[in-house]
């Protein structure tokens, strides 16, 4: 029969999660169960073969809370698992163990360079996302975007540049990322994408430099239109009242005057 050991190694291998679950369970001894000719340990192996779930229960019970688990050549399971694009076990891993995130190992890689030379790009966004420095770089100074333009990723070379990864810094031996590229055609690819992204960046600038009006100001006023040639009009002058006329002063109150005093008064009589 079989070592304890050697079957718990097997049941995380081919993410066995129940005889996992029973044998840890049964043997709690053998929970990180480190494998003398690599240095892997249980969470080493379940990142490097992405059975997600059986990560999750190896935390659970305490794997790497107290230290990080580190094989022969000082990786982590982060890097493994970075170096297989094993998505969900990378978040996992990200989420749940952020000491890793910037942990080098022999060579002085980290996760996301690691990933960056394999062009993992889904993982290499997730490593980003929960904060992995993007310009950590190995011993001889190369960052992930040094290694990427080596290897000729281009959608990885997009990925870091969108993402302001340093495009200007040379690495130990003096060259710069669009100088290590693999071939002109990568080169040209890095240079045009670093031209559009100081585009974008200055018309970012711009845009926010504008003056902008508040919700609350007033909207700013037009700005003022020539004065009329012909000059305006003369006030227009008080108005003069007249002295009304008495009835008796018109034609026909005369008329009817005379009229009536013809009628009343008497005559004279010649004597």
């Amino acid at each position: 029969m079989l070592e304890p050991s050697v079957r718990l190694r097997r049941a995380v291998v081919n993410g066995n999660l129940s005889a996992v679950r029973r044998l840890v369970r049964r043997y709690p001894g053998l929970l990180e169960n480190v494998d003398a000719k690599n240095g892997w340990t249980s969470l080493h192996y379940a990142g490097y073969h992405g059975h997600y779930l059986v990560c999750v229960f190896l935390v659970q019970q305490g794997h790497d809370q107290e230290e990080i688990s580190l094989d022969h050549g000082r990786n982590t399971p982060l890097h493994l698992a970075a170096s297989q694009n094993h998505e969900q076990t990378v978040h996992f891993l990200a989420q749940h163990i952020p000491r890793c995130l910037d942990w080098r190992n022999r060579d002085w890689e980290t996760a996301l360079l690691v990933a960056a030379r394999h062009g993992h790009d889904p993982c290499i966004n997730l490593l980003l996302d929960f904060g992995a420095d993007i310009d950590k770089g190995n011993a001889e100074g190369n960052r992930p975007i040094h290694v990427a333009a080596a290897y000729g990723h281009i959608k990885t070379l997009r990925t870091l540049v969108d993402r302001n990864a340093d495009v200007q810094t040379p690495n130990a031996e003096g060259w710069r990322p669009v100088q290590y590229c693999s071939t002109y055609q990568v080169q040209d690819f890095l240079q045009s994408l670093i031209h559009e992204k100081a585009e974008s960046t200055k018309k970012h600038q711009a845009f926010f430099k504008s003056p902008k009006p508040t919700p609350h100001s007033p909207p700013p006023k037009p700005p003022p239109k020539d004065a009329p040639a012909t000059p305006p009009p003369p006030p227009l002058p008080p108005p003069q009242f007249q002295q009304p006329i008495s009835p008796r002063s018109t034609p026909r109150s005369r008329l009817l005057d005379v009229s009536v005093a013809n009628v009343h008064s008497p005559r004279r009589t010649s004597d």
